[in-house]
């Protein structure tokens, strides 16, 4: 089981909470972990609890007041939407390390044998609906596990969300950036994740032209070469 409802009550307060199979407890635990970790020091929720009742456990956060940033599309101005993505991914990677210092490191993001494993099950993923980083979705298998053979894990360490999506960044109606939610990935490792993985989220839902003036605010081009290992662990719906 795996969805997230909205919770209201004059007696509780308002509440996001997502629901999982019991099984998942340590991933909820994770996330309810890195928000607080978080609060003080970005815009995001400012309250957190996780409660375990089975064969259930539940992560609730509370509200922000904006919406999932690609909603937003078209209603507001592209430029307006591309600056205050820019504000949320440098807002996270402005933030000290150290702070992440208690953090759980996801395997992929520092492993390439879970790369390799991915690659190994593509064909069986792409009939599930997910799919690489467009950057690498044409390659083919012998060519991507040159990549990662050939990849180094960067020394780069910064804050990074792990699942930078436009769904996981909050906007308000004027376009002002409100927030970032869903910490479940968060920790400190190389920021070229998150540059890879918003940056392939905004030439899906605006194209590439604003991929590419996103990038350039991020003083890097989009390609194999720039991403590297860093993009191949992506595989999304």
């Amino acid at each position: 089981m795996r969805f997230t409802a909205y919770f209201s009550s004059r007696v509780f307060g308002n509440w996001y909470v997502k629901v999982r199979w019991i099984s998942e407890t340590k991933i909820l635990r994770n996330e309810c972990r890195n928000t607080k970790i978080l609060q003080k020091v970005l815009m995001s929720p400012d309250k957190c609890a996780f409660l375990c009742i089975p064969p259930f456990a539940f992560l609730l956060t509370s509200p922000l007041n904006g919406v999932s940033a690609h909603k937003l599309l078209p209603s507001i101005d592209p430029k307006i939407i591309i600056a205050s993505l820019w504000e949320a991914i440098d807002s996270l990677h402005q933030i000290e390390a150290t702070k992440g210092e208690k953090m759980l490191v996801p395997k992929w993001m520092v492993k390439k044998s879970v790369s390799m494993e991915r690659i190994m099950t593509l064909d069986a993923s792409r009939r599930k609906g997910k799919e690489l980083h467009p950057d690498f979705d044409e390659l083919s298998k012998e060519k991507l596990e040159k990549i990662v053979r050939d990849g180094k894990i960067s020394d780069a360490r910064t804050i990074v969300h792990g699942d930078l999506c436009m769904p996981n960044i909050l906007i308000k109606q004027d376009g002002k950036l409100c927030g970032l939610v869903d910490f479940g990935a968060t920790a400190v490792a190389d920021p070229l994740i998150d540059v890879a993985i918003l940056s392939w989220c905004i030439r899906d839902n605006m194209g590439e032209y604003w991929e590419e003036v996103f990038l350039s605010k991020y003083s890097i081009n989009v390609t194999i070469k720039t991403f590297g290992f860093t993009g191949l662990p992506m595989i999304c719906p």
